[in-house]
C-alpha cells in the first residue's frame, strides 16, 4: 500500500466502484431523457405533417349510372295528372270500370229491394255533371252524369256519375279513362234511393 493517500482512504477501491456506478447511472438518465425528448419531437413533427398534408379518404368504388337516369318519368302524381283521381283509388271507392257494370249494380239493387225486373238503358246524351262532389270526384273536369231509364220508356230508374281518372300504362300517365259509380236507384213511383 505505501504512502498513497487514496489507498489509505479507500483500500478496497469501493469508492471508486461506487463513483463509477454513479457515473453510469447518470449517463443512463441522460440517454433515457434524450430519447424521450427525441420521441416527443418526432411525434410532434408527424402530427404537424399530417395536419399540413392530410391523407385523402380512399375514393369509393364508382357505381355505374344508368344513362336514362336523368330523365324523370311522369306519373299520376305530377301536374297536370295529379288534378285527377287515380283510377285504382276510385275503384276502391265503389267505382266500376264500365258504365254497363254500374247499370248492372242499379238493376241488381232494384231487383233485390223493389222486386222489379226491368231492362235498363242509359240516355244517348252524356250530360256534364255539376254535382260531382256527391260522388267523390277529385276534379270536376270531365265529370259526367248519366240518367238511367227503364228500356223503351222515359221512366228514370236511377243515375250514374263518372269521373275522369289517371292511370299509368306503359310507364306513362293517361287521363283519358273513366270510372263509373251508381249514384241512386228509383222505385216504380220514382222515389230515389242513394246507393
Amino acid at each position: 500500500m505505501g504512502n498513497n493517500p487514496v489507498d489509505k482512504t479507500d483500500p478496497m477501491g469501493q469508492y471508486a466502484i461506487a463513483g463509477a456506478g454513479l457515473v453510469v447511472l447518470l449517463a443512463l438518465v441522460v440517454i433515457v431523457s434524450s430519447n424521450l425528448v427525441l420521441q416527443g419531437r418526432i411525434r410532434k413533427r408527424k402530427k404537424e405533417k399530417i395536419e399540413r398534408n392530410p391523407q385523402p379518404n380512399p375514393t369509393p368504388e364508382r357505381i355505374p349510372v344508368d344513362p336514362n337516369c336523368n330523365e324523370k318519368k311522369e306519373t299520376c302524381d305530377d301536374p297536370p295528372f295529379n288534378a285527377y283521381d287515380r283510377c285504382r283509388d276510385l275503384e276502391s271507392n265503389r267505382y266500376e270500370r264500365t258504365l254497363n257494370d254500374a247499370i248492372s249494380l242499379i238493376n241488381a239493387y232494384r231487383e233485390r229491394v223493389f222486386r222489379v225486373y226491368d231492362k235498363l238503358t242509359t240516355q244517348r246524351e252524356i250530360e256534364p255533371f255539376l254535382e260531382y262532389s256527391k260522388f267523390d270526384c277529385k276534379s270536376p273536369i270531365g265529370g259526367r252524369h248519366y240518367n238511367i231509364y227503364i228500356s223503351g220508356t222515359f221512366t228514370s230508374a236511377g243515375s250514374v256519375g263518372s269521373c275522369k281518372c289517371c292511370i299509368e300504362k306503359g310507364g306513362k300517365p293517361d287521363i283519358e279513362n273513366f270510372r263509373f259509380k251508381p249514384l241512386n236507384a228509383k222505385d216504380r213511383t220514382g222515389t230515389k234511393y242513394e246507393l
